[in-house]
């Protein structure tokens, strides 16, 4: 096998790894010794180089989009749900990476709110929650049960994902409009689901968030919550007209 195959086929394990956010064999990949080099660190090491990955959000919906190899060194231009273009370099040395160079164009607010759309009107849950930052805050408007401040994801899951759980039907929820400036989005939408006492039709949903890095740091939900009142908790709302 010589030097250029055996580089593209390190460098595609290396990918499958990332894919499947493997950290053991992620830290595999690397020589002892490797240096890995990007627009904001210089990590050098392997223990090194796996800590920084344990610490990452795992990377979602990568697509290669261009590969070249030649001897001991290979290039890759590829995207993701987090970056709108990334290209890294990589040298390999018996058998394993040597040297790594990073450069990513993180996606604007708008595209990254687009992708968060996307997943949710899809259903893909995961994935819409992957592009959240794990330092999230998580606000849903009024004085409901669900609603508050929720800060980062283990929280957010703990608290919202465990609420939805007890509904016969999540609602499915239809993404309209992304409207976009600079770090902030706003997406406008409208979900159809089944609460656990009664039908949960929310007409309108807002979600206002801010993007840094190509991950959403911040949203803001607005949404009926005599709706959530109502179909998710149960509540009877009686007009002080018509009391007793």
């Amino acid at each position: 096998m010589s030097d250029t195959d055996e580089t593209c086929r390190i460098i595609r394990r290396h990918i499958d790894n990332v894919r499947s956010w493997n950290i053991a064999a992620l830290a595999e990949d690397y020589a002892t010794d490797a240096l890995m080099i990007s627009q904001t660190a210089k990590i050098k090491g392997r223990q090194a180089i796996a800590a920084s990955f344990s610490k990452a959000p795992p990377v979602t919906g990568l697509v290669i989009d261009t590969e070249t190899y030649d001897g001991t060194t290979g290039l890759i231009v590829y995207h993701c749900d987090a970056f709108a273009f990334a290209t890294d370099t990589f040298v390999v040395r018996d058998g394993q990476i040597a040297l790594q160079t990073v450069a990513v164009q993180t996606g604007g607010a708008r595209a990254v709110a687009s992708r968060w759309a996307e997943h949710l009107q899809s259903g893909r849950v995961m994935e819409a929650m992957a592009l959240l930052d794990p330092h999230v805050r998580y606000e849903i408007i009024g004085t409901t049960p669900l609603s508050g401040v929720y800060e980062g994801m283990q929280e957010f899951a703990s608290r919202l994902m465990t609420s939805m759980a007890n509904f016969p039907q999540p609602p499915r929820v239809r993404c309209e409009t992304v409207v976009a400036d600079c770090e902030r989005a706003v997406v406008l939408g409208s979900g159809k689901g089944e609460g656990p006492f009664g039908r949960y039709d929310q007409r309108h949903y807002a979600w206002s968030m801010r993007v840094a890095d190509g991950r959403i740091v911040e949203v803001v939900e607005f949404l009926d919550t005599s709706l959530v009142e109502t179909a998710a908790f149960g509540s009877q709302l009686i007009r002080i007209e018509d009391s007793p």
